[in-house]
């Protein structure tokens, strides 16, 4: 009898002690389910918020975010009924999302810097610039579906944002306009990737392939889709012209300047070390490409050619003059570098005046127009990456080149109207 009570005991004990253990489990199963609940209402109410501030300076204070979301979660547990409801403070203690980069370098760091601050590490004049740039491109609608490439090694894939990231605290932490960043630093002070993963905590693998995605994403949004830049026609380019060139007789009909620029590019690090070390030179060791850019007379860019190397760079003039012929009208006048006749004699047959700007004219026309010239090198040329771009995006140089000069349009113009 006293071994049927024992056992009768402890069979009611282990049942008990299961009951209490799975009822743990379902409890634990059910926190995880709502804090999964709550962390989806977080990103798609920072969604929301940001669609409902004005774009033009899209400044986020995460205080006025927290009471946003805090309303929200309330107005949850208040149509649940619980008969405990958990307050918003009990909340954030059992799911409490980063709601800021703790990186040295994001955008919301970035916005306390003074415009000169801001353009020496961006090369945008300031923040509006960059949240200018930032709602062209359409990125609150186009980067949640981007597609990232990814370097494993052995080629390149395409993966996913929260596959690139891996650990799901950095897809939270981690802004689309924390990656523009990352990007603009690379272009303005052509920083290493092993510099920039420290700035942004990130490793150099997720660096490289975020560089990489932007490139293409920039040039593919306002280069190929937007068309960008534009050859403008000749009633805008007058509405426009500086006071210094449309008041002159013989230059108030100037369309455009042709800059002819070289880009130098690292060559691949392994052949530097099969060079002759005691007679060593980095142009040995570099890749040259060449590019015309032309600017209106105020000092946007408004034609990007093909890059050239070696002898196919003698054919640029002519590219040049096939991406603009049709747009073109008499009386034009086109300011650039020596080119070869034939091209000179289409010009003519066009009705418009090609001139070539020589280092030993010092009338005042051709002095102004080479100091608008030097300026906007001095505004392209700020860009680090043109100096001398890295050999991993040799593979991309065309991009590259031409969304670093896009950039420059997004600051003022170099010659004001009055």
């Amino acid at each position: 009898m006293v071994s049927d009570g024992l056992s009768h005991y402890l069979s009611i004990h282990l049942l008990g002690s299961a009951m209490k253990r799975k009822s743990d489990l379902d409890m634990e199963m059910t926190e995880s389910k709502r804090c999964d609940l709550d962390e989806k209402r977080l990103l798609n109410s920072f969604q929301e918020l940001r669609k409902s501030l004005s774009h033009d300076f899209p400044k986020f204070k995460v205080t006025k975010f927290l009471d946003t979301i805090q309303d929200e979660c309330q107005s949850q547990v208040e149509d649940n009924d619980c008969s405990q409801p958990i307050t918003f403070d009990e909340l954030k203690i059992i799911h409490s999302p980063k709601l800021k980069n703790d990186a040295q370098f994001c955008i919301q760091k970035m916005s306390n810097l003074s415009n000169d601050e801001f353009e020496a590490i961006t090369g945008l004049q300031n923040i509006d610039s960059f949240w200018l740039l930032f709602k062209l491109l359409d990125c609150d609608n186009m980067c949640p579906g981007m597609m990232y490439v990814h370097f494993d090694g052995v080629g390149e894939t395409n993966v996913s944002r929260s596959s690139l990231y891996g650990k799901r605290g950095l897809v939270r932490t981690v802004l689309f306009e924390d990656e523009l960043l990352l990007l603009l630093l690379k272009l303005r002070l052509n920083l290493k990737d092993e510099d920039l993963a420290l700035r942004f905590s990130l490793s150099t693998v997720i660096v490289k392939s975020l560089v990489y995605t932007w490139i293409s994403f920039i040039h593919n949004c306002l280069l190929v889709k937007k068309k960008l830049p534009q050859w403008p026609p000749r009633n805008k380019v007058d509405a426009q012209m500086p006071k210094q060139f449309r008041e002159d007789v013989e230059m108030r009909y100037l369309r455009a300047l042709l800059l002819e620029v070289e880009i130098l590019g690292e060559k691949d690090p392994r052949s530097v070390y099969e060079m002759e070390p005691f007679t060593f030179s980095v142009l040995q060791t570099s890749t040259v490409w060449s590019v015309y850019v032309g600017i209106t007379p105020n000092g946007a860019a408004n034609l990007i050619s093909p890059l050239s190397q070696g002898s196919a760079k003698q054919s640029l003039p002519k590219v040049v003059l096939e991406l603009i012929h049709s747009k073109l009208t008499k009386d034009d006048i086109i300011v650039g570098p020596q080119i070869t006749t034939d091209v000179i004699k289409t010009y003519e047959k066009l009705d418009v005046d090609y001139i070539v700007c020589p280092k030993s004219v010092r009338t005042r026309e051709m002095m102004l127009i080479r100091q608008l010239a030097t300026k906007y090198l001095k505004r392209l040329m700020a860009f680090k990456c043109l100096s001398c771009l890295p050999y991993e995006l040799h593979s991309v140089a065309e991009k590259v080149v031409s969304v670093t000069v896009l950039l420059t349009n997004f600051n003022t113009p170099l010659l004001e109207r009055d």
